[in-house]
């Protein structure tokens, strides 16, 4: 006998929303550089699940355009549901059209102001919250589930993310060249400070770092976001194969980072790059840890670098990761022929650096997470995702040490798992909660790196269902990270009058798979010793450092650019570090 199913109604598939979005900054459309692009805006497509509104406006982002000036809220773009051929939702432009032969100032209008930011910040969640990178939704580290966005928050030459109002922040200013830079149209800005408030959301015990590597682990990783959507752009990577100058470098050249907000900071002080193309920083470089390195880059500033800056710190760890990217695009040269079978091979090798890149974000132990750590948890994220990961480990450790990140390559090497008598039935008791987790610890402290008598905290576990492979019906591996973390003391001397002891946060990861094997247990490494020491010194020189009473302005709210120093029993505890990383300090 055949057993029949019910007939079940026909369902239409949702209706997909296309969000046009700038691909890079509008530099190469002014001065006609080594760069060109066959097309400077392509267009996102989102599933319309019936929860977009004017604005734009959706449960995870809001556009908030605020008028400086006058301190009200502009008109929202207009949200059509259905408006193309009954199956594609859009925005309204207000009537205009934006492509490939569009002017600079056509990308001006007000509705585009606030799609654009829109679309590339969706479109960036949806690179990191796929089944290739995190494989789960991303939670905000503030209390709301929405990230607002300010496409015109004022004039300033600046953007940033900022953690008390869960927003990122985009300004705008006239630049030397006599024109109007908007961060909010610039492709690489808008990615960068996403990072930010994603990498917040994973790690937030980055935010309130003072070891400088921390932070530059915050603000390199975020670059590397902005170069990671570059390069896995098909049409990006064509354009610079098929119709750029063929003097240019391509791996310089896909390394650039902010064309246009560079190029006005290049213009103020008369250096602007010897092929008539500028900006902000680059990945492609050789900045080192090492004191000894008295090399300089191309335009005479200093290979080594100022070890209590987050920023230029932050240079080394990106040029060393983007080592890795460059090796895996070389392997698809063929005969001399840049990007020979661009689709087949060359944005793919790109995406399998980055969900390496990105993945190390789950391996990373909690607290004041330095390079080491963050290589250790690439190692250990490479080795769950491939079966051969050698050649990406190599590379970055290569990179390393030659750039006085590490002593050698076991440097990086992952410790043997500790057996901790995991399997499913167990894994299933710890993803209860916290109080399995805790008595969990407990009994295993010596193997989780826990001090004895601390007292420590078992954050809430999480489930990642990765693929590796960017097919959407690939098979889905389940991964259980499990984090604990604890706080210690330090002795530091900043000097300048201020305390000796500090408080530091420590934590240990491990990472299970659905068999009960441990991927990766990884525990935070150490104090930045004089790097920390340093950026407590400049932060009280620079009247950034305040007690809570003196970090509050006359509004009640607190004060922008300020580290909050907390004492109790004579140790001192700094927070709010990561607000001093915002993008416009950070000029090559």
């Amino acid at each position: 006998m055949i057993a029949y199913s019910p007939i079940r109604p026909f369902a239409p598939p949702m209706p997909r929303l296309h969000l046009p979005h700038l691909i890079q900054d509008r530099q190469y459309l002014r001065d006609g550089g080594d760069i060109l692009l066959a097309t400077p805006i392509q267009t996102f497509s989102a599933t319309d699940d019936g929860l977009f509104r004017d604005g734009p406006v959706h449960p995870r982002l809001a556009v908030v355009d605020l008028d400086a000036d006058t301190r009200t809220l502009r008109p929202p773009t207009r949200f059509r549901p259905q408006a193309i051929g009954k199956t594609v939702s859009a925005y309204d432009l207000g009537g205009v059209q934006l492509d490939a032969d569009s002017a600079v100032d056509d990308f001006e209008n007000d509705d585009f102001l606030r799609l654009n930011p829109f679309a590339t910040v969706l479109k960036t969640l949806h690179f990191f919250e796929g089944a290739e990178i995190l494989g789960r939704p991303v939670r905000w580290a503030f209390p709301s589930e929405q990230l607002l966005i300010v496409p015109r928050a004022g004039e300033m030459r600046n953007a940033f993310y900022d953690r008390g109002t869960g927003s990122l922040q985009f300004f705008h200013h006239l630049g030397a060249g006599g024109f109007t830079v908007y961060t909010a149209l610039s492709h690489d800005i808008i990615v960068h400070e996403t990072a930010h408030a994603i990498l917040d959301g994973l790690a937030p015990d980055l935010y309130h770092a003072t070891d400088p590597q921390s932070l530059a682990l915050h603000e390199a990783l975020a670059d590397l976001a902005a170069i990671s959507q570059t390069l896995v752009n098909e049409m990006i990577v064509f354009s610079l194969d098929a119709i750029s100058s063929t003097t240019v470098d391509p791996f310089e050249a896909l390394s650039r980072l902010a064309e246009e907000f560079g190029t006005d900071a290049r213009l103020a002080e008369g250096a602007r790059h010897v092929q008539g193309a500028s900006f902000l920083r680059r990945l492609k470089n050789d900045r080192t840890l090492d004191p000894a390195d008295d090399t300089t880059d191309d335009f005479g500033r200093p290979n080594r670098t100022d070890p209590a800056d987050p920023h230029a710190l932050s240079q080394v760890l990106s040029g060393a990761v983007y080592t890795v990217f460059e090796m895996r695009m070389r392997k698809t040269e063929r005969k001399g022929d840049f990007l020979s079978g661009l689709q087949a091979v060359f944005c793919p090798a790109a995406r399998r650096v980055a969900r390496i890149v990105f993945r190390a974000l789950d391996y990373l132990p909690p607290g004041e997470a330095n390079f080491l750590d963050y290589g250790r948890a690439f190692h250990a994220a490479a080795a769950a995702t491939y079966a051969r990961p050698q050649l990406e480990q190599r590379a970055l450790a290569d990179a390393f040490v030659r750039r006085g990140i590490a002593g050698s390559h076991a440097d990086l090497a992952q410790p043997a798992p500790p057996d901790l008598g995991l399997d499913r039935p167990l894994i299933d008791a710890l993803l209860t909660g916290p109080a399995a987790l805790r008595e969990f610890a407990e009994k295993h402290r010596a193997a989780l790196g826990i001090p004895g008598g601390a007292d420590f905290e078992a954050l809430d576990p999480v489930t990642a269902h990765r693929s590796l492979r960017s097919n959407p019906g690939a098979k889905r591996e389940e991964e259980f990270i499990f984090r604990f973390r604890w706080t210690e003391t330090e002795t530091i001397d900043p000097g300048l009058g201020l305390p000796k002891t500090w408080a530091a946060v420590r934590g240990t990861t491990l990472v299970v798979n659905a068999g009960g094997k441990i991927l990766s247990t990884l525990m935070t490494s150490g104090n930045g010793g004089s790097g920390r020491a340093a950026l407590l010194r400049r932060w009280a020189g620079e009247g950034r450092l305040r007690l809570e009473a003196d970090a509050i302005g006359p509004d009640g709210q607190p004060l922008e650019d300020v580290v909050i120093l907390k004492l109790a029993d004579g140790v001192a505890q700094a927070a709010g570090g990561g607000k001093t990383l915002h993008l416009a300090r950070g000029f090559e």
